[in-house]
């Protein structure tokens, strides 16, 4: 799948719906190829969706855009007093650290021609200051954390309701632009609530499964976000518009709306490699093979189960007779002391024969056909009785199908993904860029962009290449 959508240099592409979007879509093409793969790690991004979906039903990715505001702190030293006067006045400015140094400095001549020697100030200290940039953000996250109206079939812009709820610090939410004082009254979670399943069992190899629950203080204290997307007729028109809801603090993450303003459409993207028409979540890969890899399981413990007992059987021993501490311990040459012979023997056991072992094959080749990756297309059969070009490049064509059908279907989704980057853009007040693409320096000034898309959007390999690309996999 990533071969798919990284066969070339461009993720996307942006065609011209009308001569006089040509412009439009050379300049957003470029961007969005720069950006998402530059700047916001986008292969990395479009790995973890494609796993995700693959293993747990559906994918999910947040795009949005927001002014975030970070501290810098710069060093200065031998700073004159009028400098650190002019510097302390600047705007959200803070000074700490000072230290300050009496030196003596030439002055203005005195009656015999020398300058006079006048006490003066050096400084030296930190200058804090608050810088606010605005970013666009594109970031996956877990199912867990995903809400949903029941039985919404996927979001869209009938979908009534769906949200995330996320944990937080209170220092990230001063970062985007919450009120302070809003921020730091708000109420950490209750310590004796119980986490997600979900949330649990993916961290049980890490930490065991215990509580995600952690007793920070101060800015790094965490907190319970939702944000919802949710339509309500909030100026009874009669007409539901789509508002952005973000609330935080309590056991749930609604114990005080934060933010609540209208905006055109939801800001996720997620997809699902086994569309189930009218259901939501679909089918995953692993729900496909998941009971045959527990049948093997079984299968191959059992088949160990024999074999150690074979190599080291149960005994049979006269009660009496034997030195039972010496069969106690099994190790290789060991004594056991007998008073009769023949007073201990070995209990035969049943050998399972070919039976299992095909048994096992037949569940490989069924997970095989049920997958769509066989042996054949990952190059591991070397004994295969299909050596026939003609063979083998059917079974792989068909297998490489399936894959890119699951490609096609994702594609599709990853288009609303672009178009939600276009959007943002042009609603936020992210400055003018100047990047160097193919070898040339490309001005972008997103201010000047319209929220109306006049291109169509594609993603990864175009119908025409998918010969081709099946022909590079094998």
């Amino acid at each position: 799948l990533m071969r798919i959508f990284f066969a070339s240099s461009k993720i996307v592409r942006f065609d011209p719906n009308n001569e006089a979007s040509e412009e439009e879509a050379d300049i957003k093409t470029k961007w969005c190829n720069y950006v998402f793969l530059h700047k916001l790690k986008g292969k990395r991004i479009i790995h973890d969706f494609l796993k995700q979906l693959l293993l747990e039903k559906r994918g999910f990715i947040s795009v949005y855009a927001d002014d975030y505001s970070t501290p810098v702190w710069q060093e200065y030293k031998n700073i004159s007093e009028v400098e650190f006067v002019l510097l302390g006045q600047k705007e959200g400015a803070e000074v700490s650290r000072v230290q300050v140094r009496e030196i003596q400095v030439p002055g203005p001549p005195g009656p015999d021609g020398r300058p006079q020697m006048m006490p003066a100030r050096l400084y030296d200290f930190m200058l804090k200051t608050i810088e606010t940039e605005a970013r666009i953000c594109v970031e996956n996250f877990m199912s867990e954390e995903f809400l949903m109206a029941p039985r919404v079939p996927d979001i869209n812009e009938r979908t009534p309701f769906c949200g995330r709820r996320m944990k937080r610090s209170k220092s990230e939410l001063l970062s985007l632009g919450y009120d302070r004082e809003d921020v730091e009254n708000l109420p950490q979670e209750d310590q004796g609530r119980p986490d997600d399943t979900l949330r649990l069992s993916r961290f049980l190899d890490e930490d065991g499964g215990a509580s995600s629950f952690v007793d920070r203080h101060g800015a790094a204290a965490e907190v319970w976000v939702v944000e919802g997307y949710l339509r309500v007729d909030a100026d009874g028109d009669g007409f539901t518009e789509l508002h952005r809801i973000v609330a935080a603090g309590g056991s749930n993450g609604v114990g005080k709306i934060l933010e609540d303003k209208m905006v055109s459409d939801i800001g996720y993207v997620s997809a699902r490699p086994y569309p189930m028409p009218g259901k939501f979540w679909g089918r995953s890969l692993a729900d496909l093979v998941v009971d045959l890899q527990f049948i093997r399981s079984t299968l191959m413990r059992q088949m160990l189960d024999n074999a150690y007992l074979t190599n080291n059987p149960r005994i049979a021993v006269l009660d009496g007779e034997v030195n039972t501490d010496d069969l106690l311990v099994s190790r290789p040459g060991g004594i056991v002391r007998e008073t009769v012979q023949g007073a201990t023997r070995p209990l035969e056991m049943g050998t399972l024969g070919q039976a299992p072992f095909q048994l096992y094959e037949s569940l490989q080749e069924e997970r095989e056909n049920r997958a769509g990756s066989t042996r054949y297309n990952q190059g591991l059969d070397a004994s295969s009785l299909n050596q026939t070009a003609r063979g083998i490049s059917a079974i792989m064509t068909a297998a490489q199908a399936r894959v890119v059908l699951i490609a096609d279907i994702v594609a599709e989704e990853l288009k609303r993904l672009f178009q939600l980057m276009c959007k943002c853009m042009a609603q936020s007040g992210i400055k003018k860029e100047v990047i160097r693409v193919a070898g040339k320096w490309v001005e972008f000034d997103p201010s000047e962009w319209s929220e109306e898309l006049n291109c169509t959007v594609n993603v990864g390999v175009p119908v025409s290449q998918t010969q081709e690309l099946i022909g590079n996999m094998m």
